[in-house]
């Protein structure tokens, strides 16, 4: 069975990712919208190759989600608990910035939500000047938007919690009731391109932040039937 856990862009190579399941990672490029795809590095045991996240006690991760400003530094999600380090792609570059913690006792709006675990997020760039950062994030079959700053306990609701299947028509109509993993094309405050992933399907989408505006561009589909180089992990 063909799935996915997490995932992020590499950061510096706009056409790569990172995909995870379970204790196995793989680094592949594609182009969106074509069968082109050819895998990078992997499938390899995530343990082997991110030294943080072994260090931190994690075997596999839930989540990945890497900064708009620095993709480089990157929160990774398992279970009850993160870290967040920055990396060099290709490189054993490593460097731990925080963590290991309990989400819950750090990021105040996923404890009022109720996430203790994170399944899934979407990082945008940040809509307000006084916050560094903004992502959706994911947690069994809800989510909620938030604003923050790295490093500091400063954070903000703007939505949520709600119900996945009640604001995303086209995770609803996917049959998505939770969402594993995303996958941004594009990336802006007004305009974000997404892969969402769940079980063995995904779904290409369009939406506007904050709006009912949302657009199919692919799927749902099959992953085993469009990502060859998926079907290895």
């Amino acid at each position: 069975m063909v799935s996915i856990q997490a995932a992020f862009r590499t950061p510096g190579y706009p056409d790569e990712g990172y995909f995870f399941k379970g204790s196995r990672y793989l680094r592949m490029w594609w182009k969106p919208g074509t069968p082109e795809e050819r895998k990078v590095f992997g499938p390899a045991t995530i343990t082997n190759e991110w030294k943080v996240i072994r260090d931190a006690g994690f075997s596999s991760v839930d989540a990945m989600l890497p900064s708009v400003k620095n993709p480089q530094k990157v929160y990774a999600f398992s279970g009850n608990r993160y870290v967040r380090f920055s990396f060099v792609p290709g490189t054993p570059e490593e460097s731990k910035i925080f963590g290991p913690a309990n989400i819950v006792d750090e990021w105040k709006s996923l404890r009022d939500a109720g996430f203790n675990k994170v399944d899934a997020v979407i990082p945008i760039p940040s809509t307000k000047p006084e916050y560094e950062e903004e992502a959706y994030f994911f947690s069994g079959t809800k989510y909620i938007r938030v604003r923050y700053t790295p490093g500091t306990p400063k954070e903000e609701v703007v939505f949520g919690p709600a119900k996945i299947t009640d604001e995303w028509k086209i995770l609803r109509d996917a049959g998505f009731d939770e969402v594993d993993a995303f996958v941004p094309n594009s990336n802006s405050n007004t305009d974000v391109e997404v892969y969402a992933f769940r079980g063995t399907k995904y779904v290409r989408f369009r939406y506007g932040p904050g709006t009912p505006k949302e657009e199919v561009i692919y799927g749902p589909a099959g992953i085993s039937e469009n990502w060859a180089t998926l079907r290895e992990l």
